[in-house]
């Protein structure tokens, strides 16, 4: 039966779905385009440095050469975003390409100047105008003055949509995207301060209600807090090359972000994969802010939601987090309790990572699949998503149930560093609270982790549970010829021993979602009964291994 929250959700999301569908048809009429269409004549102010669009770029995903036989390569996959976003203009030889990329504009703009569904999507015609705007000198390298003009009001039509129609966008991660193109016109163009004033009024606000009081964001994704910080850091950037003030709410996220990513930096320069995150290396933006003078100083200790414990060569990464408000949590993963465990700078136990780069079905398994999940009642994932698919449509793929995390604390004396806490997501179908204790010994440096289930009453019905370590694609595992314990085979010269008091462990194929595709990996498992009030399990992952326990 739907609560009363959900029933508002569901008409809500017809409403969005309505609108939505009579604005695609109005959005591709004569009269509409013919309102978007800038009446003002724009000129550039100054050039911004092209080099400040390099924190968006990848160049994994730059395919093809440019040269004049590559322009129909480009438009030949009419739906792919590695085109259409135009960010590999940042990736291209700037002394030779001039020509050759003022041709592929023009052939954009005679195709793709009206609305197109596809090609006018909010988070693609933002990178669009992002990209030309950085890329400016360049493409305007020549005394055509018909195709500048084209250039500009095509620049300026695209911007009129989105302020039209997507100022109050739902999706946060694209909000960003949105308010910078319309900042970045507002000012590198003369006497454009109505679109300056108009998206840095709506960005304060954005940022006041897409992030804590802490500074993270509120879905608990730390990747959109690197996302924001690579938008923010641009603008700043061109207010100073524009000799406008910097808003001190820039400055303030801009160094609150920064010492959140430098306290999340994983041994390997990554964010930890909780919550939608995915792999992306940090050595080439950090190489970025060092160019633009940034100090990156990494802090002692931050109060967020993911704990991080450091011993000598041990560190490992707790994820406390309760499940987001249901707006937020279009990117919430299942994964209460979890944690990222690395051993000299070697990432050994991983979060599996977001599917969605990969597709819809990857996503969904991603994010609710038990065998994703670290700890599970009857292979039940902690929490479930709409299955409206009307709700899905318009804001994405929402969780249904929620549940809180609590009884936080870190602990640091002369034997043990570590962190514990609980959650309640099994306590409405099976009268269990989970509590879970990772630790690092300071004397021999072993991990060491306690799970407890506990039933709130006598009655409960008896359930089992699955405890799983997923290891990181390439480390192997297989089991000791005692059966009582996992050897974790890093390296030829490195390898760990897994090991369970009162529970025997098992090992099982995976798969991991980090590297934006689908790899396999191993899983170490814990299987059990719960059949008292209270059952504990006890694990250790070894450093130094006994000849007999092989």
């Amino acid at each position: 039966m739907f609560s009363l929250k959900n029933i508002y959700v569901y008409f809500l999301a017809a409403k969005t779905h309505s609108k939505n569908f009579i604005k695609n048809i109005f959005f591709k009429s004569d009269l509409y385009n013919s309102k978007i269409i800038e009446k003002r004549e724009n000129k550039f102010l100054f050039f911004p440095n092209p080099y400040l669009l390099s924190s968006l770029t990848n160049k994994n995903n730059f395919e093809f050469d440019i040269n004049s036989k590559t322009i129909e390569k480009i438009w030949s996959k009419r739906n792919t975003k590695d085109s259409h976003n135009f960010l590999w203009l940042g990736l291209i030889d700037r002394k030779n390409d001039g020509v050759v990329v003022r041709k592929i504009i023009s052939e954009w703009i005679l195709k793709y100047k009206d609305y197109d569904d596809k090609i006018w999507e909010p988070s693609l015609i933002s990178l669009r105008i992002i990209s030309w705007i950085m890329n400016a000198e360049l493409i305007l390298n020549n005394k055509n003055v018909v195709f500048k003009n084209d250039f500009v009001q095509t620049i300026f039509k695209q911007i009129n949509h989105l302020k039209k129609n997507y100022l109050y966008d739902n999706d946060s991660s694209k909000l960003i995207e949105i308010l910078s193109a319309i900042i970045l016109s507002g000012i590198v163009f003369k006497e454009r301060d109505d679109n300056f004033d108009l998206g840095i009024s709506r960005l304060e606000k954005l940022l006041l209600s897409f992030f804590d009081d802490k500074g993270f964001p509120h879905n608990k994704n730390a990747y959109h807090a690197l996302k924001y910080l690579k938008y923010i850091v641009i603008i700043k950037e061109c207010l100073k090359d524009s000799h406008k003030k910097v808003p001190k709410f820039i400055d303030k996220f801009i160094d609150t972000s920064l010492n959140i990513i430098l306290y999340l930096r994983t041994p390997n320069k990554n964010l930890p994969l909780f919550n939608g995150a995915t792999e992306t290396n940090l050595d080439k933006f950090f190489e970025y802010l060092k160019n633009l003078n940034y100090k990156t100083r990494e802090p002692k200790d931050l109060v967020i939601d993911i704990k991080k414990i450091k011993f000598k060569k041990d560190l490992f990464f707790f994820d406390t987090c309760s499940t987001p408000a249901k707006k937020f949590s279009g990117f919430y993963q299942s994964g209460p309790l979890s944690f990222e465990y690395f051993y000299d700078k070697d990432k050994i136990i991983t979060n599996s990572g977001f599917g969605s780069k990969v597709s819809k079905k990857a996503t969904i398994i991603s994010r609710l699949a038990s065998s994703q999940s670290s700890i599970t009642i009857n292979d039940f994932s902690t929490t479930r998503l709409e299955k409206n698919n009307l709700i899905n449509k318009a804001f994405g793929f929402l969780i249904k149930d929620s549940f809180k995390t609590y009884d936080v604390n870190t602990f640091n004396d002369a034997l043990n560093i570590g962190v514990c806490a609980s959650h309640d997501a099994y306590k409405n179908n099976f009268g269990l609270k989970i509590y879970r204790s990772i630790k690092i010994n300071k004397h021999n440096n072993d991990l060491e982790g306690e799970d407890t289930f506990s039933r709130s009453n006598t009655s409960s019905k008896g359930a089992s549970f699955t405890v799983r370590f997923h290891l990181y694609p390439g480390v192997n595992a297989v089991k000791t010829l005692s059966g009582k314990s996992v050897l974790i085979q890093i390296n030829k010269n490195k390898s760990l021993l897994f090991s369970c008091d009162n529970c025997s462990a098992g090992i099982e194929k995976g798969l991991f979602f980090g590297k934006n595709k689908i790899t396999n990996n191993l899983n170490i498992f814990l299987k059990g009964d719960i059949l008292e009030k209270e059952k504990t399990i006890n694990w250790k992952i070894k450093k130094r291994i006994n000849a007999e326990e092989n």
